[in-house]
């Protein structure tokens, strides 16, 4: 034979050898079938059994989840998020050797009860709540955090029994956006919010954002024109800060709070938004972003309540208080902003939702520059209180104007304040723990010269105690003629009681430490106001320095009523102020006095801050 047929005839059985091993081993792994089977609510990855194979391994997304010698495994527990899973199943001979590997790509879509259970919770109103909707309220709730988190497309499956369905879902989703308190934060232009994708699987959808996750916007961003054309610098009215508060003089003490306490709920947020959801239902935030605008604000928010309270004897009511001063002596009031909106008619979350005064950005974002409108003082509040313990709401709702004058023509302007609950308290005699409400924004006042100390010429915000722990009573009384407030958000439904500075706060003279009802700041007599003016006048005297004094005074008492009244006839004669001081005993003071509430437009009683000099 020649040599060049023998090369031919080795290399014709090498390339069939070749083929023979391809041909087996190509055979061999098509023979290896892998599926994924799903039956009586499990979800199981199964193979064919191989001759040489003594165990096998299962790899999913990469990972290995299960090695045994058995041919199929249940991988329920890793189907969590609908999407593409990559499932790899390798067979191993006795040796360790791979003989066998088989991927598959599963697309997983969570169609049952089971599978929704297994996706987890999301925490909202201060509980975790799951996927499997089996009541409206539950819907609602997924709507809310669905907007809170400015997510589209969530997945939910509607159980039996829910009274939900595919006629009414769309309505019932809609009807709960318009009663989110931020609701027209969502484009309500779409035509749908929520449908059935397959059987009891419904679906999110079609949610448009006008909001992102930068509420940093202040009126600094206004155009320069238009700051311009509406002479908007004169509404950037100065706090005039008159009292000397408990944490004026306080050193700033290292503390924890007690939403430092262990075993509290944890919360990932991304936003102050979410943040404040978080922290007002009682849980304690954890930052995804530790450089975050939102862990920025919040670490400042502690900074602020080691300056205000910076003891950890104080009670709710001295710590809701002190919380109540800082905001109010330190938050502007964003007038520059909303006369702005004002002259633009326009009020839209669309054109101006991102602007900080409306955020606990406005408060806390940067401490040398505050400022705020209703919601971002509600907000701040409730996030102070929380961060002591203290449990306390954000209430959304209406100041309705004109009622009684002409009920068909009442006027409604959005409004929000808060609801916030004391210890019982002996000092308080409070036998148990107590609702009541606080207005920090209604608590915050204009002074110019048309409205209260006949010599001021600028205009200034001067803070009252008027608002701070009243009533709703004192808010929706049967004698009311201008306000009333209409609660569209109410985080708790407990009644509220009265537990006013005025009756808590005493003043004490010479060596008479005792605390007596005489010597409190609600002035229910001629006598006691005589008592409280002596007492500034003497103090301005003996430290040199001008002395504030935040009072109510009742109008219960005929003659103190009298007083009042003559008090307002003669406010426009300076010789008839003189006279009426004069009488109370006061010759040496310079006096000048704000009329808070002197109309009583919402309270009986006269409210008024007198200051002497």
């Amino acid at each position: 034979m020649k040599k060049s047929s023998i090369i031919t005839l080795v290399c014709a059985m090498c390339l069939l050898i070749c083929f023979s091993l391809v041909s087996y081993f190509f055979l061999q792994k098509e023979n290896f079938y892998v599926q994924v089977n799903f039956a009586n609510d499990n979800y199981n990855v199964k193979w064919d059994e191989l001759e040489n194979a003594e165990t096998y391994q299962v790899f999913i997304n990469g990972e290995e989840v299960n090695s045994s010698n058995l041919s199929s495994y249940n991988i329920d527990e890793y189907l969590v998020d609908d999407g593409t899973y990559q499932i790899n199943v390798v067979a191993y001979d006795e040796a360790g050797n791979k003989i066998n590997e088989k991927v598959l790509n599963y697309e997983y879509s969570a169609s049952t009860e089971k599978d929704f259970l297994r996706k987890g919770t999301y925490y909202i109103n201060g509980e975790y709540e799951d996927y499997v909707i089996e009541n409206q309220e539950e819907l609602e709730k997924l709507v809310w955090h669905t907007i809170l988190y400015r997510q589209n497309n969530v997945n939910f499956y509607i159980a039996l029994g829910s009274n939900i369905t595919n006629s009414n879902l769309n309505q019932l989703t809609k009807n709960y956006i318009d009663t989110y308190p931020e609701y027209d934060a969502v484009n309500l232009g779409f035509a749908k919010y929520a449908k059935f994708t397959n059987s009891n699987v419904g679906l999110l959808c079609n949610f448009s954002y006008y909001l992102n996750e930068d509420f940093t916007l202040n009126h600094n961003n206004i155009p320069a024109r238009d700051y311009k054309e509406y002479n908007l610098e004169k509404y950037d009215y100065e706090i005039d800060a008159q009292y000397i508060l408990p944490y004026e003089t306080a050193t700033p003490t290292e503390r924890t709070f007690a939403i430092d306490e262990v075993g509290l709920d944890e919360v990932v947020v991304n936003n102050t938004e979410q943040l404040f959801m978080a922290v007002q239902y009682g849980a304690r935030p954890v930052f995804s972003d530790p450089d975050s605008v939102a862990a920025k604000v919040y670490n400042n928010a502690r900074e602020v309540l080691k300056q205000i309270n910076n003891s950890d004897d104080l009670t709710d009511y001295q710590k809701a208080l002190n919380i109540y001063s800082y905001l109010g002596n330190n938050v502007k009031y964003d007038y520059v902003l909303y006369e702005y909106m004002t002259a633009l008619r326009n009020f839209s979350i669309r054109s101006f939702g991102n602007y900080s005064a409306f955020y606990l950005e406005g408060v806390f974002l940067d401490l040398e520059n505050q400022y705020a409108v209703c919601d971002g003082l509600a907000k701040a509040y409730t996030l102070l209180c929380r961060m002591e313990g203290i449990e306390c709401f954000k209430v959304n709702g209406e100041v309705i104007t004109n009622r009684n004058e002409n009920p068909s023509r009442e006027v409604g302007e959005n409004h929000a304040w808060n609801k916030v609950k004391i210890s019982k308290n002996p000092e308080l005699n409070l036998a148990k723990d107590t609702w009541s409400i606080v207005d920090v924004t209604w608590g915050t006042i204009l002074v110019s010269e048309n409205a209260l100390i006949a010599q001021e010429k600028e205009t200034k915000q001067v803070l009252s105690y008027l608002y701070f722990l009243i009533s709703e009573e004192d808010l929706v009384s049967s004698d009311l003629t201008k306000y009333t407030r209409k609660v569209s958000f109410n985080g708790t439904p407990e009644q509220t009681t009265a537990l006013t500075r005025y009756k808590n706060t005493y003043y004490f003279e010479g060596e008479n430490t005792q605390k007596q009802m005489a010597n409190d700041f609600y002035i229910e007599s001629v006598e006691e106001l005589q008592n409280i003016m002596k007492y500034a006048e003497n103090k301005m005297k003996d430290s040199g320095e001008e002395v504030f004094i935040d009072i109510r005074i009742s109008t219960k008492n005929t003659e103190l009523q009298e007083k009042m009244k003559a008090f307002f006839n003669s406010a426009n004669s300076e010789l008839g102020r003189k006279n009426w001081y004069k009488d109370l005993g006061i010759l040496t003071a310079k006096v000048e006095s704000i009329v808070v509430d002197g109309s009583q437009k919402v309270f009986d009683d006269y409210c008024m801050i007198f200051k002497f000099a």
